[in-house]
């Protein structure tokens, strides 16, 4: 499963809405949002690592992966 597929599938299918328990609806849907966005950081930074318009350096794969996992 690629990382877009798991997103779309979180999206679509995995929040919740309990109105009898609203404090256990909002903490796992607060854990789907980071797992999405996580996701999302992953899919960004193998972009970069398999991406060949960009220099070949370890250093600037590395810096470019830090400005990913900062935003």
């Amino acid at each position: 499963m690629t990382a877009s597929e798991a997103i779309k599938i979180i999206k679509s299918e995995c929040y919740v809405f309990n109105p009898l328990n609203f404090d256990r609806t909002q903490l796992i849907n607060t854990a789907l949002d980071a797992a999405v966005e996580a996701l999302e950081q992953l899919k960004e930074i193998k972009g970069i690592i398999k991406d060949k318009r960009y220099i070949q350096e370890d250093v600037l794969k590395y810096k470019m992966i830090c400005e990913v996992i900062e935003k």
